[in-house]
């Protein structure tokens, strides 16, 4: 469930960009910038760093992706690991 073009209108509205000079500092047409907006379409996976810069936010927060939503990504990681160690330990024993 991508909502980047929210958070992208919402970081431009905080910022109080409009849509014609968020599209000329990157590059792209005012129409780009509007589609983005309406999520019509998504911005070239390039742009992200870019858009991200320029609008103060993070490419996370662009891309919807939740600090909470990482610590529990790196919590699970942590347990395989452990789990697989006491794994590997344990047959040796």
């Amino acid at each position: 469930n991508m909502e980047i073009g929210k958070v992208i209108k919402q970081a431009r509205l905080n910022k109080k960009i409009t849509q014609e000079q968020l599209a000329e500092a990157l590059g792209v047409t005012t129409q780009a910038v509007s589609k983005w907006e309406t999520d019509s379409s998504y911005p070239d996976i390039t742009l992200i760093p870019s858009i991200a810069n320029y609008l103060d936010v993070s490419s996370d927060e662009l891309l919807g992706i939740k600090l909470e939503e990482r610590k529990r990504n790196i919590d699970e990681i942590i347990k395989k690991k452990d789990r697989i160690t006491r794994e590997y330990i344990s047959s040796y024993n």
